[in-house]
């Protein structure tokens, strides 16, 4: 079986104390589980050293490519700008602080060919750890979603999301 090509996209803005070891642990990951990779990091306008040093690890691995906004568009902005550059099979999502051990890469690829699922999201099992006040936020977030959108998920907020890029075979551009 063909293993899937894989966008991995890392949002930043002022990371430069994560960013490196984003970047080492999401090559480990993508070398271990896919021939075909490329990681797009959408910096949104830092103002700290971390454009410097993505910019040495783009030239030193022409599979990492830097998309650059001049202006700072928070989360939702730059995670548009790095969905809409990816060209691999499937697209996964990383806070550059690490919020989960990106080598799961593999075991989401396989839930996903064994389901067929579209996508794969993962959850914290225990958001206690971040206090108490966001543990409630986070609850109570969680279940309106559920209500509005009668929609199963644990976590919405949490970053580990892998996506077919092309989506199902019953989206409308394929019919």
């Amino acid at each position: 079986m063909r293993r899937p090509s894989v966008s991995f996209v890392i949002p930043m803005f002022n990371e430069e104390e994560n960013i490196d070891h984003a970047i080492d642990a999401a090559v480990e990951a993508l070398m271990k589980y896919t021939d075909d990779y490329e990681i797009i990091i959408v910096d949104d306008a830092s103002t700290d050293a971390s454009p410097m040093l993505v910019a040495r690890r783009s030239a030193e691995n022409p599979r990492i490519r830097v998309i650059r906004h001049e202006k700072n568009r928070k989360l939702g902005g730059a995670l548009k700008t790095g969905f809409a550059a990816t060209t691999k099979d499937l697209v996964l999502y990383m806070d550059a602080d690490l919020p989960f051990d990106p080598d799961v890469l593999g075991r989401a690829i396989r839930a996903m060919q064994v389901t067929g699922a579209d996508v794969i999201a993962g959850y914290r099992h225990d958001r206690t750890i971040e206090g108490p006040r966001r543990a409630i936020y986070s609850y109570v977030y969680n279940a309106l979603i559920g209500v509005l959108f009668g929609w199963p998920h644990r976590d919405i907020n949490f970053s580990f999301k892998l996506l077919k890029r092309e989506g199902s075979s019953s989206s409308p551009r394929d019919r």
